[in-house]
């Protein structure tokens, strides 16, 4: 794949092409992620590439099911509580944060898009909980059908039922695409071998190969996510074990997602 973000989303389009999307009620997926470090071996825009790499293959998805789809441009400037302390985690205020969303909503609104889902590839529990804020906000005072896209799993952790009108639940994935047992956390085998599939150019293969592991869990996993002490548990920046990315499957990985996102989708536009 490219590794521009923008290639095959609205920013390549002229203002007419926008239009004529509209017009036809276009399924609108937001790729959003942000840029922060990614170990010695990824670059800082890992997050935003993989959240547009995810949003082509569900646009694929739908549109094989007959449903028109567009991918936004991605957005990026988020926040980045666990690995603030290094140089390029760019984060930016809660309040910030929570008003781009709105303000990305309220223009594919005025655009007349509709149905609006986020492609979100970022966990960190603050920029989440942003977002679904944001995506409620917008709910309630745009009077849109714009959700934010979530495991199932995850739902207790944002105290969720799954019903609310902003939110999308997703499937659990029941395709085996790893041999991983640890917590592979943050670029590690997983997004390594992402990135390798669909930006090789982006990763550092030979670097990753020969990175130690470092595999957190229990209270060290709680500290590096509150970001108090992730300098300290994680001097190069990344939780797992680059080197085991031959382990994982990474195209089955991400087109199972895709269809559980766009079988999501769908059961909420019908």
């Amino acid at each position: 794949m490219s590794n521009s973000i923008f290639e095959k989303t609205m920013a390549d389009m002229n203002w007419m092409e926008i239009q004529h999307f509209a017009e036809k009620k276009a399924i609108v997926l937001l790729p959003l992620g942000v840029i922060e470090e990614h170990g010695p071996h990824m670059c800082l825009g890992t997050d935003v590439y993989l959240a547009c790499t995810q949003s082509l293959l569900v646009k694929e998805k739908l549109i094989n099911k007959e449903i028109t789809a567009i991918v936004a441009p991605p957005f990026y400037w988020g926040i980045n509580k666990a690995t603030g302390n290094f140089p390029g985690s760019f984060t930016s205020r809660k309040e910030t944060v929570k008003a781009m969303i709105f303000d990305i909503l309220l223009s594919l609104s005025n655009f007349g898009f509709k149905d609006i889902f986020s492609i979100n590839v970022h966990g960190d529990p603050v920029h989440c909980q942003t977002l679904m804020e944001a995506f409620k906000e917008a709910t309630e005072k745009i009077h849109i059908n714009a959700c934010f896209t979530i495991p199932q799993g995850s739902l207790e952790r944002y105290d969720l039922i799954g019903d609310e009108s902003y939110i999308l639940p997703i499937e659990p994935q029941t395709v085996e695409i790893s041999k991983l047992k640890y917590a592979d956390i943050h670029a590690g085998a997983s997004e390594t071998a992402k990135m390798y599939k669909y930006h090789s150019e982006m990763v550092d293969i030979y670097k990753a190969k020969k990175l130690p592991s470092t595999i957190l869990d229990g209270n060290d996993l709680l500290k590096w996510i509150d970001g108090s002490k992730t300098r300290t548990l994680t001097p190069d920046g990344y939780v797992g074990a680059p080197a085991d990315y031959v382990y994982v499957d990474a195209e089955s990985d991400y087109q199972d997602t895709a269809n559980r996102i766009a079988k999501a989708i769908i059961s909420r536009i019908v």
